[in-house]
């Protein structure tokens, strides 16, 4: 039991679960650029599938448990008073083992972008910066902060590839995460809240995020590509159902009124299936695109690994979850 203890405590310090979102995004970059990118514009192409998927995984689990690491620890003094279950201010876990946790993330991150080139580690260090910038500040400031989630996920899905031609794979991945730290941003009730001033900055901020996917998309490829080109328009349906499945959601979901849970639970379920949400998606675009088996793939694998993390949770009682009889 205490061996699962400490398993649950580092999962829910990490949010490992909501880490496979970043993996599928990932992924989708690693193989549609296999299929479809010539293989002279990235070291994608001319590495063995396996390692490429491994070290992607590395470098997106890396990041992004490093980010959330880091987070609970500038917010250690702050949670003892507001959150006191979360692991470092319930004294689960040391301070000082979350700063080895963070430092290893960290380095895990980065040794997942060396195989795909110098290109992949410069933008895993703006990577590395700009999680910095989101921890340290831009949190605190509504839409700053859920603007930036977007961000840290467009520039994670180009340190694989960052001449990634398809804008739109792009946009709709960081859509989705701003939308889903927008829903968890009202579904607890954080403070600065979200009035008419911050929204309008939001409404700016999204347009400016999707301007920037697509400038960076058409500039760096040739053939000004928005989707895989076997994928018919009639076939990008299927992503963009899943684009707007997931949005009445979030859009039902941050505004239900459950009695007696607790608002922080429910912007942690958010969050997970905000995940599950973009892996789905992910999915749907390499099925889109013909790509059968390898859509397949990562839902299975997204699948598999929400299934085990909900395993785990069940098994223990989170610290501030009532003794239950199993």
């Amino acid at each position: 039991m205490p061996v699962l203890l400490s398993i649950l405590s580092t999962a829910r310090l990490t949010r490992a679960s909501i880490a496979l979102g970043a993996v599928a995004d990932v992924w989708l970059v690693v193989l549609l650029t296999r299929a479809f990118a010539p293989p002279s514009i990235s070291g994608v192409a001319t590495l063995p599938l396996w390692f490429a998927l491994a070290a992607s995984a590395l470098m997106a689990v890396g990041f992004f448990t490093f980010g959330c690491v880091l987070n609970d620890l500038l917010d250690a003094k702050r949670d003892r008073a507001l959150s006191p279950e979360r692991p470092i201010a319930a004294g689960q876990i040391r301070a000082r083992d979350a700063v080895l946790l963070a430092s290893g993330c960290l380095l895990c991150g980065i040794l997942g972008a060396i195989p795909f080139g110098t290109q992949a580690t410069s933008t895993a260090l703006l990577l590395a910066i700009a999680i910095l910038i989101y921890d340290a500040a831009a949190k605190f400031v509504p839409a700053a902060r859920l603007v930036l989630f977007g961000v840290l996920t467009g520039i994670s899905m180009l340190v694989p590839n960052g001449e990634f031609p398809f804008a739109i794979v792009l946009v709709f991945a960081m859509l989705q995460s701003i939308a889903t730290a927008t829903a968890a941003y009202m579904v607890e009730d954080k403070r600065p809240r979200l009035t008419a001033r911050a929204k309008l900055l939001l409404l700016l901020g999204v347009l400016l995020v999707i301007a920037a996917a697509f400038a960076v998309s058409g500039g760096v490829s040739e053939r000004h590509a928005l989707l895989p080109p076997s994928t018919r328009w009639q076939a990008a349906l299927l992503p963009a159902g899943v684009f707007v499945v997931g949005c009445a959601y979030l859009h039902f979901a941050a505004r239900a009124k459950c009695e007696g849970d607790d608002h922080r639970k429910r912007g942690d379920r958010i969050y997970r299936r905000g995940a599950l949400w973009r892996a789905m998606t992910a999915s749907a675009w390499l099925l889109a695109a013909g790509m059968v088996m390898e859509g397949s793939l990562i839902a299975v694998v997204a699948s598999l690994g929400f299934a085990a993390m909900a395993l785990l949770r069940s098994l223990i009682p989170a610290p501030d979850a009532p003794p239950k009889w199993r």
